[in-house]
């Protein structure tokens, strides 16, 4: 059966939803560089404050929804470049995306890139940046093939008792 899935502004309402996709997620995709602590820590309820307090504060943050279900399975935020060295004016940042672990790989983040891309590139940003752990193989190549190119900037994570280089990734708007 094929999955028919829009993307839409996220609302207030969504962010147990967010939340939950954020969640299960970091607890699939970063099971083995994130400390195992760090995870276990990790709260869905915490999460949803997070998410709930940044849409309150106006986050662009886009949902993909499965038309049938009423089902967020996936999401994308971004704003304008958080490091001092990019211009905020032209230069937006993609700050996560994350889609839930059993609708990886059919097309969910896609639809979240191209949807984010399209409305950055309407609000007037020439260029897009975003971090990725190092480590996370899965996320580089996606990126990669959506057009995104690795940089020469790298910075550490403290969230974790192990070593997490994470690594600025770039591109272009036409």
């Amino acid at each position: 059966m094929k999955l028919y899935v829009h993307v839409r502004e996220a609302k207030l309402a969504d962010a147990a939803a967010i939340a939950k996709v954020h969640f299960y997620s970091w607890q699939k995709i970063y099971a083995r560089p994130i400390s195992d602590n760090l995870l276990h820590n990790l709260s869905i309820k915490e999460r949803e404050i997070q998410w709930r307090t940044w849409l309150q504060n106006n986050a662009e943050v886009l949902v993909a929804e499965a038309e049938e279900e009423n089902n967020i399975y996936g999401f994308i935020s971004f704003c304008p470049a958080r490091d001092k060295d990019l211009n905020t004016n032209n230069v937006a940042e993609i700050t996560a995306l994350y889609v839930t672990p059993n609708k990886w790989r059919t097309g969910i983040g896609k639809l979240l890139i191209e949807a984010a891309l399209s409305k950055i590139s309407y609000n007037n940003f020439k260029e897009v940046a975003l971090w990725v752990f190092e480590k996370n193989s899965q996320a580089r190549s996606f990126y990669e093939k959506a057009g995104f190119q690795i940089t020469t900037s790298y910075k550490t994570d403290d969230t974790s008792d192990k070593d997490l280089k994470e690594i600025r990734y770039h591109k272009y708007l036409k």
